[in-house]
Parts: structure tokens; C-alpha cells; sequence
């Protein structure tokens, strides 16, 4: 094949739904060769990954499904989509599953699904962090078995071996856990027999869909720029990347940019199973839409390593708003609210795990205690009281008893009995549900890509 092409309808399976006309427009232009995207990331923090729950809308997510498999199953296109569901465990890829025979079965769609669970068994997990070090990725805590027992859910990232192997097996559209953004977009390629280094860094500038591109023109009424599709073609020593609407443009500046998107160097980005080496890529403009990427290498390491994602349940959460507008208050806001914690504290003292944190926005409540201005001019401030506990009751008592404290506060110069505080929402205290914190970040060598990754397939 002299070039394979991807289209990648969205950035995200279900964060705004694909746009029907530009698809559809898209798939007869071009009649790619795959359709693969992102379903998911652990961007949006723990909770989705613990819960099992999507970040996305559910009606958004049925929405992107369908289109992919009207369009792109009865053209006979594989679809490729990673992380699906949102985190890529289990109740994510196992609900993603179930979405896709309803709508196979309501439109009269006959496929074969390939399932690939990213979800690590504990027991052989703990029996690894048992006899060997498992190295802590952006910080220096080696795994233990104790991290692993409290761990509610454990993934590992794959790369594009197990979504090749899928494909290999007869897939109409592969429905992939915890997966590597940019290998579930590069997969088809390598399998294909296309450098692997061009192809993950494709799959790492589409992986967001249009984010890599930039308005060439005005805004066009009725098109929403944030679910364009956005192809890629790649070839023997280069790539080449395009939004598919006239309206964007991919240029060189935007494309690198791109490539530096949540990477801590511009020059290399660590990979399951490798590193995707940056240093010599050449960004070049092939036509005014269109931008040609070269140079990109990718070197395999040894042993072969995964990220490991994993989740424990700290309690539950708590949430209670209000805005400060007095200035007097305001100027000694922080000691108000630190003592407030401590003498709630105190009077839970009983109350094992207990946490209280705040942002105060309007002060530091975006950069907390990396706010580069100590002396902001402040008018009013927002806080969110954050409280943690072992049980649900136990974390709306505490909210409701420092809302009043914090009310009533005597602090010096204060002019008012009440009132120092505006509440917007009644109920005060606002129940989240059981909360989560990551305790598992590690890089877990393994034999092969293939290791840790079950398929299964399913004919509908």
C-alpha cells in the first residue's frame, strides 16, 4: 500500500458527539482505510476509574457508537476505539459492549467485536510487587502488596500489539481497555508494515481530533469546530495531517504544539513497550489545510514495560459553596478558615480518616499553594469546602457544621452577627458519593505486549 489512511471522527468517544454532516462528507471523500479514536483518559481524576462510571454523556456516547456503526460498519471500515467507556476497566469496556449490541440489534447490524480487557488481577499483581521492585512513574514509591490490596481497580496501558491481534482475528470494530491514546490510532499502520515511529507520533497529534488544527477562516454557521474530523495519511518517510472541514487548518505550528501536548519533553514521550524519540522530526507545510510531520523515531526497550493505573476508595465526599464579600473578613480569610479546620477536626475527633480541604477561588483557588501572586486584589472569594469521611452521613454532618461555624465566626473587626457568608444553594451540603484517590502509578515490565491483554470476540 503506498499510504494507509485514519480518520479520526472525534477527539473523544462522547464528549460532543460526532458531527454527522462532516463525517458522512468526510467517509466519501476520502474512504479511509480505519476510523480509530480515544474513548476515554484518566484526565478527568480517580472517581471514574474506581466507580466504573463515564465521564462522557451517555447520550453522547450512544450517539458517536451509532455513527460508527451505520457509517463505518456497512463501508466495511474496522474501527478501532481505545479506553473505552472512559477509564478502560472492565464496567467501562463491559458497558461500551452492551451499547453496541443494542444499537446492532435496533438498526439490523451484523459485526464481530473484538474485546480486549486492560484490568490486572490483583493476586498476580501482589505476588509481583511481592519479588520485585515496581518502579513509581513521576515519583520515587515502589509498589507494595499493601497498595495493591486496597487498590479498587488496576489497569495497565496497552500499546498496539493486542489491538493488531484483534484486528487479525477478524474484527469489525475492537473495542479496547486502557489503551495508549496514540497506539490505538497508530495500530492499523504498524500493522500495515508503516514505521512505528511516524505512526504513534500520527496517533499522538489526532488523538485529540481537531485540538491539533486552527481556525483558517471565521467560524461557518452551524459548525461546531470542536468535533471535526481530522485525518491522517501516512507513508514511507513522512505523515501527513488534516482537519476535514476548509474552516481549520493543521499548519506546522499547531502540529507541534500538539505533539507537546501533556509531555514533559519536547524531544521524547515514553510509550508502552518503547520510546517515541522527537528530536529529528521535521514539521512542514504541504498544502494550505495540510501539514507533513518526518523524522519521528521510535526505539524499543527491554524488557517491555506497561503503565499501571490503579485506584483506592479514601471515604466520601462532601462539597459545600460559599462566597465571602466582606473585606475584613477577606483580609484574614485564611486564618478564619485554617482555624475553623482545626476545631472541626477537634470536634470529629473521634472520626478516623476525616478530611477537610478548601479553594479559595478569586485567591489561590486554581494554583492553591503555587499561586506565583501573594498579594492578589481581591474583592470577593469563592470556597469550596471539600470534606472526606468514612461514610456518607458523617461527611454531610461535618459540612453543615462548618458551614456554621465559618458563618458565625468571631473574628477581629467583625461588624456582623450573621451574613459573612453567601450560601447559592439550598441544600448547603452537597453528597458526591464515595471518593477515590490514585495510589497506583508504576511501570510494570513484562514479557510482551500481548501479556496482559485477554480478547475475546463476539458475532452480533
Amino acid at each position: 500500500m503506498r499510504e494507509v489512511t485514519v480518520l479520526t471522527p472525534t477527539g473523544c468517544i462522547g464528549n460532543r458527539g460526532i458531527h454527522r454532516e462532516t463525517f458522512l462528507r468526510a467517509l466519501e471523500e476520502v474512504s479511509p482505510d480505519v476510523l480509530a479514536m480515544d474513548g476515554g483518559s484518566l484526565d478527568p481524576g480517580p472517581y471514574y476509574l474506581g466507580s466504573g462510571h463515564a465521564h462522557s454523556p451517555v447520550r453522547n456516547v450512544k450517539w458517536d457508537l451509532e455513527m460508527l456503526l451505520t457509517e463505518g460498519v456497512r463501508r466495511k471500515i474496522p474501527i478501532v476505539v481505545g479506553s473505552a467507556g472512559g477509564n478502560g476497566a472492565r464496567p467501562h469496556v463491559d458497558t461500551t459492549v452492551q451499547f453496541i449490541r443494542e444499537i446492532a440489534a435496533a438498526c439490523n447490524i451484523r459485526l464481530r467485536v473484538a474485546v480486549i480487557y486492560a484490568d490486572v488481577d490483583k493476586a498476580y499483581l501482589r505476588q509481583r510487587a511481592e519479588c520485585e521492585t515496581i518502579t513509581g512513574v513521576d515519583h520515587d514509591q515502589p509498589l507494595t502488596p499493601e497498595m495493591v490490596d486496597e487498590a479498587t481497580t488496576v489497569v495497565a496501558m496497552m500499546g498496539y500489539e493486542p489491538i493488531n491481534k484483534a484486528l487479525d482475528m477478524g474484527a469489525d470494530f475492537v473495542v479496547a481497555g486502557r489503551a495508549s491514546d496514540a497506539s490505538v490510532i497508530g495500530a492499523f499502520p504498524i500493522r500495515a508494515g508503516y514505521d512505528p515511529g511516524l505512526a504513534l507520533h500520527m496517533g499522538d497529534i489526532l488523538e485529540c481530533g481537531e485540538a491539533a488544527a486552527q481556525e483558517r477562516e471565521p467560524l461557518l454557521r452551524g459548525i461546531d469546530h470542536n468535533r471535526i474530523p481530522m485525518l491522517g495519511r501516512i507513508r514511507k518517510d513522512h505523515f501527513l495531517i488534516k482537519p476535514m472541514n476548509p474552516a481549520l487548518t493543521c499548519t506546522p505550528e499547531s502540529c507541534a504544539a500538539h505533539s507537546l501536548y501533556e509531555r514533559s519533553s519536547i524531544y521524547t514521550a515514553l510509550f508502552p513497550g518503547g520510546m517515541l524519540d522527537k528530536t529529528h522530526s521535521r514539521f512542514t507545510i504541504e498544502d494550505p489545510w495540510t501539514t507533513r510531520v518526518s523524522g519521528t523515531r521510535f526505539y524499543v526497550s527491554d524488557p517491555y514495560t506497561v503503565l499501571l493505573e490503579g485506584v483506592r476508595s479514601i471515604g466520601y465526599r462532601s462539597i459545600l459553596v460559599f462566597g465571602v464579600r466582606t473585606p475584613r473578613m477577606l483580609a484574614q480569610l485564611d486564618t478564619i478558615l485554617e482555624a475553623a479546620r482545626e476545631r472541626e477536626l477537634a470536634s470529629f475527633s473521634t472520626v478516623t480518616g476525616l478530611q477537610i480541604h478548601y479553594h479559595v477561588y478569586g485567591v489561590n483557588g486554581v494554583l492553591g499553594t503555587f499561586e506565583f501572586d501573594a498579594t492578589p486584589q481581591t474583592r470577593e472569594a469563592g470556597v469550596v469546602v471539600d470534606i472526606v469521611a468514612p461514610t456518607q452521613e458523617l461527611a454531610h454532618d461535618v459540612g453543615q457544621d462548618i458551614r456554621g461555624r465559618i458563618a458565625f465566626w468571631r473574628y477581629p473587626g467583625r461588624q456582623t452577627t450573621a451574613g459573612n457568608i453567601a450560601v447559592p444553594f439550598s441544600p448547603s451540603v452537597i453528597d458526591v458519593g464515595e471518593a477515590y484517590e490514585l495510589t497506583v502509578f508504576h511501570s510494570l515490565p513484562v514479557r510482551d505486549g500481548l501479556e496482559l491483554f485477554p480478547i475475546e470476540v463476539i458475532d452480533l
